[in-house]
């Protein structure tokens, strides 16, 4: 639950957790987001997805990193929120993988439910990968 710094070296099989976030500071909704990570060098953990919308936006158009950051609170938020977890299947919801391809969006997989980014809010994915 630490950030990695530039250059880190982890072994081979450490579980890494993703965060990846889009921080809709518009007083409008974006409609039809689609988000793609093709994982190489990693291997997806099954079950892991996570995707939540509820988080406030961030203070500045740049998250705040560290400790008691801004990114902190986005990534616990969607680890812990039990309307976050999503299946890996398509055709369930709004994220899946498959392949070792993280998608959200219906507009990235067919299958995949519309996946929008509410006014004012940050739309976060989280998921966990092993080092190969």
């Amino acid at each position: 639950n630490s950030p990695l710094a530039d250059n880190d070296v982890l072994p081979v099989g450490t579980s890494v957790d993703f965060l990846i976030y889009l921080n809709n500071e518009a007083d409008v909704d974006i409609d039809d987001v689609g988000i793609i990570d093709a994982l190489v060098g990693f291997t997806y953990v099954g079950g892991s997805l996570r995707v939540l919308n509820t988080t406030p936006e961030c203070a500045l158009t740049l998250c705040t990193t560290g400790p008691g950051s801004e990114e902190e609170t986005i990534y616990n938020d969607a680890r812990l929120a039990p309307a976050a977890v999503k299946t890996d299947a398509i055709n369930d919801d709004e994220a899946s993988e498959s392949g070792g391809t993280i998608e959200v969006g219906n507009n990235v997989t067919v299958g995949n439910t519309q996946q929008n980014a509410v006014a004012n809010t940050v739309l976060a994915l989280v998921f966990t990968a092993t080092i190969d």
